[in-house]
This record gives C-alpha cells, structure tokens and sequence, in this order.
C-alpha cells in the first residue's frame, strides 16, 4: 500500500460477506415469531379496559428497564470519556485526531458503498424531469418488526397506553 493509498479519503469497495444461518436459528426464530404472534393475538381479544392495562403496565416496565440500562450506560461512557480525557492531559496517552476522522471518514464511505451495492435500484423521476436513483428493498421477507408495526397501528389503545406507561416507567426511575 502506497503513502498515497492512505491519504486517500475513498477506500476499497470490499466484498459484501452473507452469513449462512443454521436451519436451527431459523427454526428458533420462527418460534419466536409464532409466539409473539400468539400473545399480540390474544391481547387484540381482550376488552379495551384490559388492553389499555396491559399495554400501560408492559410500558412502565419496559420503560423502568431502559431508564435503569440507560442510566448504567450513560456513566459507562461518561467515566471512559473522562479517563482517557485525565490520561490525555497527564501525557500516558496520545491521541490522533486527525487519523481517528479519517479512519471514521473512511468505514463510513465503506458502510454507505456496501448499503448502495446491496440493495436493487431504480429510478424515478421528479418534478423538474430529472431521473433520480433511488434504492428499494424488496427482498427482505415480512418479519416480526414489520408484525408488530401492523399491530401497533391496528390497536392504538395498546399502543397508546403503551406509550405512557414507557414514559412513566421511565419518570419512575
């Protein structure tokens, strides 16, 4: 690799890997998804009052969760900054700036390449007649996000007290 080879800000377009899942990942996953399914199912047949229940107590407590993790990650990060920052100033460590940007500069052209090359384009045009290139995905199978967008938006009272109940759970904290 040359010096110039370095210094470049556009780095090498690598070969995209695919992950070979075991038919027993699969197996388990699609357990999981029938389980949910189950439970959201159930839930839909419930009276209003029972649903706004549920929805409002699993959003306390998951929000209780994320207020407790976030909290233990957001002192992680905090007491790491702060670390390195007092070994900066104390001279045992010496930080490159400029190399940690480009490095960033470099795996973010790479992530965005990789994103471009993988997903079928098309094109479009807009309204001043210019043809766009937009990037669908329309391999990725149904899966259990895009259940439970469809579940979310089907019972609003679940979601809705759901989302309360997050917010509170998190107030609680």
């Amino acid at each position: 690799m040359t010096s110039s080879d370095r210094n470049s800000r556009t780095p090498a377009v690598y070969q995209s890997r695919t992950v070979n899942r075991s038919t027993r990942d699969q197996d388990d996953e699609t357990k999981i998804h029938q389980i949910v399914q189950r439970a959201l199912h159930e839930i839909t047949l419930l009276s209003p009052q029972k649903q706004a229940a549920v929805g409002g107590l699993s959003g306390i407590a998951a929000g209780y969760c994320f207020a407790k993790a976030s909290k233990a990650v957001a002192f992680t990060i905090g007491a790491s900054v702060l670390a390195l920052a007092i070994a900066k100033q104390s001279g045992y460590v010496d930080i490159h700036f400029d190399r940690i940007r480009d490095t960033a500069q470099q795996q973010l052209n790479h992530l965005q390449r990789a994103a471009i090359s993988t997903l079928p384009q098309s094109t479009t045009t807009n309204i001043d007649g210019e043809e766009i290139e937009t990037f669908r995905d329309q391999s990725s199978p149904v899966g259990l996000i895009d259940h439970l967008k469809d579940f979310a938006i089907a019972n609003l009272a679940i979601t809705s007290s759901f989302i309360g109940g997050f917010l509170l759970g998190i107030a609680f904290e």
